[in-house]
C-alpha cells in the first residue's frame, strides 16, 4: 500500500451491510475495514495485489468460501512476517 510512510503489505477484511429504515427502504451501506499491515519481504511482495470476493448470489455457500480463503498460502507467509500495524475504520456509502 502506498499511503503510510513506510511500503507495507496488507491482508484486509470489509464487510457491507445495507441500512434501512423503519418501512424497510434502504438508506445507505456502511462498510467496516480490518487489515493486518506487515513491513514486506521479497515473499510478500511476490503474491502482488489481489481482491477475493464472495456474494450470496454467486451460488457457493459461505462456509465453501471461507475454507477456500482459509487454504490460500497467503496466511503462511503473514504469520512468518513482522506484523506493522493494523487499521479499523467504518464509514458510509
Amino acid at each position: 500500500m502506498n499511503w503510510f510512510s513506510e511500503p507495507v503489505f496488507s491482508v484486509g477484511f470489509v464487510r457491507q451491510m445495507e441500512i434501512v429504515d423503519a418501512d424497510g427502504e434502504h438508506q445507505e451501506y456502511s462498510q467496516v475495514k480490518f487489515a493486518f499491515h506487515c513491513r514486506p519481504d521479497a515473499r510478500l511482495r511476490s503474491l502482488g495485489s489481489r481482491a477475493v470476493w464472495w456474494f450470496r448470489s454467486d451460488g457457493t455457500s459461505f462456509a465453501d468460501w471461507l475454507a477456500s480463503v482459509m487454504r490460500d498460502p497467503v496466511w503462511g507467509m503473514v504469520r512468518r512476517s513482522e506484523v506493522a500495524g493494523f487499521s479499523l475504520s467504518q464509514e458510509s456509502v
